[in-house]
């Protein structure tokens, strides 16, 4: 199951930046619209494509996740530090 996160995170992660490349490549492109026009949409497409798989990567994690206990809150939880402590 981790092969499977990391290989989504990886293709993810490369599509993202194949976007990228793809943006800087197009400034070329600044005097034909229709040339940009296309670009812009293989971007997009590109950076969707990576985001899918990110989220195939969390949707992977999540199934791992439900089957471990729950010793540490999440990053998203919050963390209730600041309550009084009572000495009962």
């Amino acid at each position: 199951m981790f092969r499977l996160a990391w290989e989504h995170g990886v293709n993810g992660q490369a599509q993202v930046i194949k976007g990228m490349q793809q943006i800087i490549h197009s400034y070329t492109l600044l005097q034909d619209k229709e040339a940009m026009s296309e670009a812009v949409a293989n971007v997009r497409w590109q950076i969707a494509a990576g985001i899918r798989d990110f989220q195939a990567m969390l949707d992977e994690l999540g199934k791992l996740q439900t089957g471990l206990p729950r010793d540490a809150p999440a990053p998203d939880e919050p963390i209730h530090d600041d309550e009084p402590v009572h000495d009962d």
